[in-house]
């Protein structure tokens, strides 16, 4: 039962807050303690402050001892959930705080505040003009890139570790002050978002998954759209795991791959593909039974391990790593490794019909998986992959 403390609490909320901004009603508090997981705690409001009431809200949690749980989006899809850890909790979400600002197009650096999403950030960039690519998750569109960011969440291109490319943090501690770190603290220095460690001790890793603070904003690198760009696939029907992963390393090591390649099994490229067979939902063996998962495997060409990557660079750079990356993989048996261009997708698009026949396969729902990998790679966020969410 909530304290007689979280009624004060709420009251002072109400006062403050807008009726929008709280809510409380008993079919969104249900709504909001649902998972994929078994939780049985309560989520006793939500809160939704604009950035100027944001340090009231916390002094009337600490003065009347309530928990709070903060969120940006509450979408960071794979990173957990908007539950909040303990019970009898109330939720913070910042979904409020939307802006962009201090987009510097020679240096590829901008701010964005808690609230702003991975679609929103990816569309900005267009609109002034294409020069910078953001690094995105296949979590969702709607997920916060601060959210993802303290979650140490990361991606697929040279970018991909996330928390490397941060420079500054805007946090609000528990008693409302609001602190800068890098060189942000200064107020006016011109190296503030290009110049990582600042003066004196680093505090940026203090507020990277803690609850040491709230995060309004980061200052983060933006990867300058490249001259070229290629896809490569690599799928391989025996399990060589170490070696993949070790010929992976190498060409990482040796500067040739820039990308963080991400690799799978069936369980992570099936789902993506079609929904979980229905006939098999009250099968005791789990999660296939493996003549079912060899059918599938064999029906839509998927590997015992899949790699997708994508190199970038100018046109010498991408032909070097791609001849590298073929001679990485030209002696691994039972092999497949393709590159897909922008062309390339194009054409594949435009002929797909024709393909499925010459090549037996669903080409358009081929397509709808490959695209938004594609893409992704490119800076371009999607909901496609929250399809896998719903397999077994």
């Amino acid at each position: 039962m909530p304290s007689n403390g979280f009624s004060s609490a709420l009251f002072a909320w109400k006062q403050l807050l807008a009726d929008d901004q709280v809510i409380d009603d008993t079919a969104s508090l249900t709504d909001a303690q649902k998972a994929t997981f078994a939780y049985s705690a309560n989520v006793l409001a939500i809160l939704h402050p604009e950035k100027d009431q944001l340090a009231e809200c916390l002094s009337i949690a600490r003065q009347h001892k309530q928990k709070l749980y903060t969120v940006s989006s509450g979408k960071n899809w794979g990173y957990g959930s908007q539950l909040p850890v303990s019970g009898d909790s109330v939720i913070l979400n910042l979904g409020r705080l939307k802006k962009i600002s201090n987009y510097d197009k020679k240096n590829g650096v901008v701010t964005v505040e808690a609230g702003v999403t991975q679609a929103e950030l990816a569309a900005f960039l267009k609109q002034q003009g294409d020069h910078h690519w953001m690094d995105c998750t296949g979590s969702s569109a709607s997920c916060s890139v601060v959210g993802n960011t303290v979650e140490r969440g990361f991606g697929h291109t040279a970018y991909g570790e996330h928390v490397k490319y941060v420079c500054g943090l805007e946090v609000m501690l528990i008693d409302g002050r609001v602190i800068k770190t890098g060189l942000h603290r200064f107020g006016s220095a011109k190296a503030a978002g290009v110049y990582q460690p600042g003066l004196g001790p680093a505090l940026d890793g203090l507020f990277f998954q803690s609850n040491l603070g709230v995060v309004l904003s980061i200052t983060l690198w933006l990867m300058p759209k490249p001259e070229n760009f290629l896809a490569f696939y690599i799928s391989t029907e025996q399990d060589m795991l170490e070696d993949i992963v070790e010929s992976l390393s190498k060409l990482k090591r040796q500067g040739y791959l820039t990308s963080l390649p991400h690799i799978a099994n069936p369980f992570r490229v099936l789902p993506g593909l079609q929904q979980y067979p229905a006939e098999d939902a009250a099968s005791s063996i789990y999660p296939l039974a493996p003549k079912k998962l060899q059918h599938l495997r064999n029906h839509w060409q998927v590997g015992v391990w899949n790699v997708s990557g994508a190199l970038y660079g100018t046109k010498e750079q991408v032909k070097l790593a791609k001849s590298a990356l073929k001679k990485q993989f030209r002696h691994f048996k039972a092999t497949q490794l393709n590159f897909v261009s922008d062309s390339l997708l194009q054409a594949i698009e435009k002929y797909q019909w024709l393909l499925s026949k010459l090549l037996r396969r669903d080409m358009a729902r081929v397509l709808a998986v490959l695209k938004p990998v594609h893409l992704m790679m490119k800076g371009q966020p999607s909901d496609s992959f929250l399809a896998s969410a719903y397999w077994r």
